[in-house]
């Protein structure tokens, strides 16, 4: 199954995704819309697809399943809403956006909508970052071990190495980690 991606946002986050989703098997790229046309006709020249000067037509265009938003931070929410109301998912880069007024709008819409809202967090599975966020979230994080939700994280030697106690395992303990035990809402529609 080919998965059809298109990126809001014509910036440098926007062309590392772009490069990462290209790199990416059963991905296509297939369409483009940023606030610079020059930006995203370059982009879409690059990895292929079509660049949109209007929103309303970028999130129209067909086959596309979902869309990564790399747009500025203030405009994330309004942005990805637009998507999830043409039945798009919708990955946001952090943060969702820089209010929570605009995220729960978002998270309503996409709950309307039906479709799956993510957040790109590249750093999420970084070992210090994990072990952190399980300190926080009052887990046994001492002497190496790291023990949530039945011990479905440990330290991997090469975490010993490092110097970094904990490491996930896998995607599941990030999910966990990150709030949704069971894959929730958030786990995949495509």
């Amino acid at each position: 199954m080919t998965v059809h991606i298109g990126i809001l946002g014509g910036g440098n986050i926007s062309d590392t995704h772009a490069r990462a989703a290209r790199e990416t098997p059963g991905v296509e790229l297939v369409a483009y819309w940023g606030r610079d046309p020059e930006k995203t006709s370059t982009m879409a020249t690059r990895y292929g697809g079509r660049a949109y000067r209007d929103l309303e037509g970028f999130v129209r265009h067909r086959p596309m399943d979902a869309v990564l938003v790399g747009t500025p931070s203030g405009l994330h929410a309004e942005h990805a809403r637009a998507a999830a109301r043409e039945g798009l998912h919708v990955l946001v880069e952090k943060p969702l956006d820089v209010t929570t007024e605009r995220i729960d709008a978002l998270i309503d819409e996409c709950d309307r909508a039906g479709v799956t809202l993510g957040v790109i967090f590249q750093d999420r599975t970084a070992p210090h970052l994990v072990c952190d966020a399980r300190c926080t979230l009052n887990t046994d994080c001492t002497n190496g071990s790291c023990n949530m939700y039945s011990g479905l994280c440990e330290a991997t030697p090469a975490a010993k190495i490092n110097g970094d106690p904990c490491t996930a395992n896998d995607t599941e303990t990030m999910l966990m980690v990150m709030g949704s035990k069971d894959g929730g809402r958030f786990g995949s529609k495509l």
